[in-house]
């Protein structure tokens, strides 16, 4: 990774509650905005800014058939884009994983 290189996360923000129901039911753990930006500090990536773009939930609506279930699993939950930059040289290129106790996310890196 270059100097300056940039790192973009697509994936849902916790806006409330926890995760347990999301954890039982459909093996996801979410994180608000600012635990994901934390877990990326860690590893020296400074957060540049977010976006929450629009989009649709047909395939999360499959995966649970009640929708009182539903809302409560992805009600409080928001499409989000992270965009980190690193200023330090290191060897990530293609797909890296942010590691810590309990989470993972899978990114990409240019």
């Amino acid at each position: 990774m270059r100097p300056g290189g940039r790192l973009f996360v697509y994936d849902l923000a916790r806006e409330g509650d926890d995760n347990r129901l999301a954890e039982a039911r459909v093996h996801a753990r979410l994180y608000p905005v600012a635990r994901l930006a934390d877990l990326a500090a860690a590893e020296e990536w400074t957060l540049d800014g977010i976006a929450h773009p629009a989009g649709r939930d047909d395939v999360l609506g499959g995966l649970v058939s009640d929708p009182a279930e539903y809302r409560a699993i992805f009600g409080p939950l928001r499409a989000t884009v992270w965009r980190f930059t690193r200023e330090r040289w290191a060897r990530a290129k293609g797909s890296i994983v942010l590691h810590r106790p309990g989470a993972h996310r899978h990114c990409l890196v240019d």
